[in-house]
Parts: structure tokens; C-alpha cells; sequence
């Protein structure tokens, strides 16, 4: 309520000095024509009435004394009377004439007569340039005119103060004017050219890029709307500005964390650099980085804030739980921008946290991680800031999916050249169960991984028969384990002459399998001129324990070991056909023998 009636009373003020400055001019304008008017309609008429009423008096007095004498015949007495106004400083002529127009009688200039006014009676003129009233008039009888009037009056002393009081009166008059017209100038300077010159200087400033300024000017000033919309202009370029800028900064951060992602050598040292990176750039509370973990948890990997001296990579959270783990579920962004009213907010170690934001890290599709970000501030995130960091998380699964890539192409020329020192000696052996024995040894030693089993069968008609095992299972390992080629992923990849492999058994039900604890499995199909001889057959305890490289480094060694196979099978071909006619040669006296191009008797 306060708050409105004080505005009422600054919109009241406002509009107070808008009616004001109207109003004020409006009244200088007024006593200015009013003084006008005083002294053009009362000052000066009223002086030609006290000029013309003076003259009529006289003129009426000397008509009287005229008539009387005259008419009488004292024409002595009318002289003596006349010469009277000689007392009277202001009358300077006082001429009489006969009916005929002869001077009878005059007091005062003779110079003065003037013939002019003879012929134009009873006009009163006034001369300017002697200052004087000028009147002829006759004087008439009872029966008939008499004699005629000439009367010159002088004025000066009342025409001085007339011009003093005009003086004065137009004095007053030009001082309103001035004064108004140094208001005007003073009010014009004031509310127009230093604003405008304020807006040339905060013109420049906003050229040199600083937009924190305003432009100040009185309420009633005439561009005080235009100061308004001026300031909202900066505020506009300054919010632009600010915006450049924050895009500039997140630009800068994508474009770090991919110059990150080249020089990348592990993934927990990347993380380590991108969330320092992240807090540095944009001033957050805390920045996180939860990875999904073997047993489905998400793991601390990195940090940097104020939750650092509290948390460490021991630190975990169930998928589902809390905003990191309501993203890692969803697989989606969740911004919280007031986590008071979250109930999937987790207080941390009495964390000033009021908002939080969770992008989930994908690669090939899947959730492999969660960033999370939290601030001080409430509503601290906005919908560029999901924009931009949903770039972000798509940047680093780009940068992820290469490194895996990178990896797997160096654990593959890494393995390939174990499978090539392993095996080279291989494709020499003369014995198959000397083969089938180092072969299961070499393929363990390659995998490299912890609780595998590694099986091969070889195919005997319909059967598969297991010939050699070595691994590191908890469960006791078969012996002479025998199979039909029809059952299980064995046979399929038999029957598919292909490589099968089953990341997690729970999804394949009908999977025969001899172990109970295996999770995962591979196969790849041993075949020499496209027929199925063997597999190999890999079982880990683990869920997805096998990866591309490693399908890859297997079909590497089944086809050497095929190639080792076959090698063997011909030798013994050859050591039995020579030592059968060894026998024979060796049994016979005498013999010919026919050869055929491929070495056998006929």
C-alpha cells in the first residue's frame, strides 16, 4: 500500500511540473500583454483625455469671455482678460480673429499662427514636433459668428512622464523578457543540450564497449521519455552484451574440453581437467562427475568446489537415487532451480546448495556417466545453460566413443602382435593335442581377464568333444566334456559357421550352459575349407567380460589354430602313407612304383 501511494504522489509531482511549466509561460506571457495594454489603452488614452479635457476647458473659458465681451463691445476688457493666461506656462498661443478672418488680438508667438488651422475648425491636432495641441474654433453669437479662436496648448511635462512611465512600463517589459528568455535558455540548456551532450559522451562509452551507464535527467525535463528509452536501449545492449559474452565462454569451454579430448590418455585424468575447467569458467558451487560402475552404481570419478574436501572417489549412489541418479535413470537432463522444493535433493555435508542441474554422458546410446552441477544461487541455471551444456555432455560422448576407439585399435595391435609371438610356433607343431593344449594357454594369456574359462572342441561327427580347458572359474572345471553340435550357443555358431556372443546369459534362457556363475559367453567357430572342425568356446563370470577386440583377437587365433590344424592332420596324413611304403618298400626285393602329380602310388 506504501509502496502505490508513494508512486501515486511521484505520478502527482510529475504531473504537477508538466501543468507547471505551461502555466508559467502562459502567466509571463500575460503580465507582458497586460503591461502592453496598460499602457496603450489607460496610460496613454488616459493622458489624451486629460490633454483634450484640458484643452476644452480653456477653449470653453476663452468662448465664454469672448461672447461676453465682444457682444458688450469691451474689447479692452477681452485683451486684458486674455492677456491673463500669460500666468498660464503651458498656453503658448491664444489668437483671436473677426468673423472675417482678420487678426483682432493674439498672445503669445506670432510665429506660431498658422493658416492651416483656419480652414479646418474645431479639429484638435497635436503637433509632435513643437509638443503641442492645436484647436481652431469659431466663436458664435446670437446672431451670427462672432470672432474665431486660435489655441495653442504645450504638453511637454505631462507627454515626459507619460514617455518615463512608458519607459518604465517597457523596461518592465523587456526585464520579463529577458528574464524569460534566460529561463528559457538556462531551462532549455538544462533539460535539453547537457542531457544531449551526456548522450554524445555515454555514446562513446557504449562505442568503447561499456554499457553500466545511465542518463539522468529531471523528471520534467521535455526528453525525459527519451532518457527513459535511451536507458533501456543500453540496458538492452548491455543484456546482449552480456549474453555475447556468456556465449563466448561457453564456446571457449566446448571448444576446451575437445582440445581436452585429443590429447586424452585416460578417462579419469580427462574428467579430473573438464570439471576444473567447468567450475573455473563458469563460477559454479561444485562440479561432479559420477561414473556408472560395474555393479551399477554411479562412482565418484571427479570433483571440484566446495565438496571436494569432503568427498572422494570411495563415494557412490545408487542409479535412481538423488538428482545425479534420477538423470543416470532417465537417461535425460533434470534441473532443479530451487532444490528446496525437491524431494529428490540430497544435502551434502551442509552444502550451500539452491540449485541443481544432472546431463547424463552417453556412449554408443548408453549411460556411462553423470555430470552434476550445483550452485549457491537459486534459478541459477537457464535454458541456454541446458542448451549449452547438453552440447557439452554430447562433446564428451563424442570424445569418449574416439577414445574407446583409439583404445581398442592399440589393444588390438597390442594383442595382435601377442597372438603372432604366441602363435608363430603354433602352425609347427606336428602333435594336435600338443596344439589344442597350448592353444586354450595362449588364448587366456591374450584376454588377459580375470575368472574366464577358455574351451576347445573338437568336432566328431555329430559331437563335440572338449579337448582342452584352461581358466580361473570358481567351479570346477568338465573333463572330456561331449556335446551334440545342435545345443546350445555351441551349436549355433557351428550351425552359423559364425562368431556368437552373448553379453548376459539372463537374456538367452535357453542357453545350455555348464556353469552356473557364467554371465556371458563367446564361441568362434574353427573351419578349415569351410567346414566346421572345432570352436573355441570363452565363459566369464561377468556381464559384457568381452568386447570387439577381444572377438577379434579370438578369430585372429582360430584361424592360425585352423591353419595349425590342418597342418597337423597333413602331416599325419604324409607320416602314415610313408611309413605304410616304407613297409612295403622295405618287404619287397625288387618293385616298380608308379607316381601319380599328387605324390600317391598307383
Amino acid at each position: 500500500s506504501s509502496h502505490r501511494t508513494i508512486s501515486y504522489a511521484v505520478f502527482c509531482l510529475k504531473k504537477k511540473k508538466k501543468i507547471l511549466s505551461p502555466f508559467l509561460a502562459f502567466f509571463l506571457i500575460l503580465v507582458t500583454a497586460g503591461l502592453i495594454y496598460f499602457n496603450e489603452h489607460v496610460l496613454i488614452n488616459n493622458f489624451e483625455y486629460y490633454a483634450r479635457s484640458k484643452v476644452d476647458v480653456l477653449l470653453s473659458n476663452l468662448k465664454h469671455e469672448i461672447e461676453a465681451h465682444l457682444v458688450k463691445g469691451e474689447v479692452d476688457n477681452l485683451f486684458k482678460f486674455i492677456s491673463s493666461y500669460k500666468n498660464f506656462p503651458d498656453v503658448k498661443l491664444i489668437a483671436i480673429f473677426d468673423s472675417a478672418g482678420n487678426l483682432m488680438f493674439y498672445m503669445g508667438d506670432r510665429n506660431e499662427i498658422s493658416l492651416n488651422l483656419l480652414r479646418q475648425p474645431n479639429v484638435l491636432r497635436y503637433n509632435p514636433d513643437k509638443k503641442l495641441y492645436e484647436i481652431f474654433s469659431p466663436v458664435k453669437g446670437e446672431n451670427g459668428n462672432v470672432a474665431n479662436i486660435l489655441l495653442k496648448v504645450e504638453v511637454v511635462p505631462y507627454r515626459e512622464r507619460i514617455t518615463k512611465t512608458n519607459l518604465l512600463i517597457f523596461s518592465v517589459i523587456a526585464f520579463i523578457i529577458i528574464l524569460s528568455f534566460i529561463g528559457i535558455v538556462s531551462s532549455f540548456n538544462r533539460r535539453i543540450i547537457k542531457p544531449v551532450s551526456r548522450v554524445s559522451g555515454l555514446m562513446q562509452d557504449i562505442a568503447r564497449g561499456v554499457y553500466n551507464v545511465q542518463l539522468e535527467v529531471p523528471q520534467s525535463s521535455e526528453i525525459h521519455e527519451f532518457a527513459e528509452n535511451f536507458n533501456q536501449m543500453v540496458k538492452l545492449l548491455d543484456e546482449k552484451e552480456r549474453r555475447l559474452e556468456k556465449q563466448k565462454s561457453q564456446f571457449k569451454i566446448i571448444s576446451e574440453i575437445s582440445r581436452l579430448g585429443l590429447d586424452i590418455k585416460s578417462t579419469d585424468e580427462f574428467f579430473k581437467k573438464v570439471v576444473e575447467l567447468i567450475r573455473d569458467e563458469f563460477n559454479f558451487l561444485n562440479v561432479l562427475y559420477y561414473v556408472v560402475d560395474s555393479s551399477k552404481k554411479l562412482r565418484l570419478e571427479a570433483i571440484s568446489g566446495y565438496l571436494e574436501n569432503y568427498m572422494d572417489e570411495n563415494y557412490t549412489l545408487e542409479v535412481g537415487y538423488g538428482i545425479p541418479g534420477s538423470a543416470a535413470l532417465l537417461g535425460d537432463m533434470v534441473v532443479i532451480n530451487d532444490v528446496s522444493k525437491s524431494p529428490q535433493f540430497i544435502p551434502l555435508y551442509e552444502a550451500p546448495i539452491q540449485s541443481e542441474m544432472a546431463i547424463p554422458v552417453r556412449k554408443k546410446g548408453k549411460v556411462v556417466g553423470v555430470l552434476d552441477i550445483s550452485s549457491e544461487k537459486v534459478n541459477a541455471f537457464t535454458a541456454e545453460d541446458v542448451r549449452v551444456f547438453r552440447t557439452i555432455s554430447e562433446t564428451i560422448t563424442v570424445i569418449l566413443e574416439k577414445f574407446d576407439s583409439t583404445m581398442e585399435n592399440i589393444k588390438l595391435l597390442f594383442k595382435i602382435e601377442s597372438v603372432y609371438k604366441l602363435t608363430r610356433d603354433l602352425v609347427l607343431v606336428k602333435d594336435i593335442d600338443k596344439i589344442f593344449e597350448n592353444a586354450v594357454k595362449i588364448i587366456y594369456s591374450v584376454l588377459g581377464k580375470k575368472e574366464v574359462v577358455v574351451e576347445i572342441y573338437e568336432r566328431v561327427g555329430d559331437l563335440l568333444v572338449m579337448r582342452s580347458i584352461y581358466g580361473s572359474l570358481k567351479e570346477p572345471l568338465p573333463y572330456e566334456y561331449v556335446q551334440s553340435i545342435n545345443e546350445g550357443i555351441i551349436g549355433r555358431a557351428v550351425k552359423e559357421k559364425n562368431s556368437v556372443y552373448i553379453p548376459d546369459l539372463i537374456l538367452e534362457p535357453e542357453t545350455k550352459k555348464f556353469y552356473k556363475t557364467t554371465s556371458s559367453e563367446v564361441v568362434v567357430p574353427l573351419i578349415i575349407n569351410n567346414e566346421v572342425v572345432g570352436v573355441i568356446n570363452c565363459e566369464s563370470e561377468g556381464i559384457n567380460a568381452f568386447d570387439n577386440v577381444d572377438i577379434l583377437v579370438l578369430q585372429t587365433i582360430a584361424d592360425m589354430l585352423s591353419i595349425a590344424i590342418q597342418n597337423a592332420n597333413m602331416y599325419q596324413k604324409i607320416y602314415e602313407s610313408e611309413s605304410k611304403y616304407k613297409t612295403i618298400f622295405e618287404n619287397s626285393s625288387e618293385a616298380i612304383f608308379r607316381i601319380d602329380q599328387a605324390g600317391k602310388f598307383i
